[in-house]
């Protein structure tokens, strides 16, 4: 098993959240989560999520740092197995116009989507979809 550190991010835009399509690369297996990924040596969780949202899908994001939320849970990716210890923050869009991404050829893609569609759209990722409850009752 694999440790990875990891950040990722909510990020509120009304009553639209940002969200990634991904596709694992060994299985071709798609499906939607939040912007994030491994935290570098360098890096504290708070800037990772920055880098990550801005790499994944061209937005500056604003954290609330006081809605960090510490998870773990297993995860197959590529064929093999993680132990993601994942710091998850609620956060909104900064003031500038996206840039364009040039991430990983497993990143897909990036919408916005209704919040309201969170339970669907989550609905086989309880390690997504537990997060995301918790942070939109903080957010309430």
């Amino acid at each position: 098993m694999i440790i990875r550190h990891r950040s990722a991010v909510l990020c509120i835009r009304g009553t639209e959240m940002l969200v990634i399509e991904l596709q694992d690369p060994s299985s071709k297996t798609r499906f939607w989560s939040l912007p994030g990924g491994g935290i570098e040596p360098h890096e504290s969780s708070e800037d990772a999520a920055v880098r990550e949202v801005l790499e994944e899908t061209g937005y500056e994001v604003i954290l609330d740092t006081e809605s960090q939320l510490n998870t773990r849970y297993q995860f197959h990716w590529d064929n093999k197995d993680y132990d993601c210890h994942t710091t998850w923050f609620l956060g909104s869009p900064g003031p500038s116009t996206p840039l364009p991404v040039d991430d990983a050829d497993f990143l897909l893609g990036h919408m916005w989507t209704p919040v309201k569609d969170f339970a669907i759209l989550f609905r086989e990722h309880s390690d997504i979809l537990n997060p995301v409850k918790s942070l939109l009752r903080y957010r309430n």
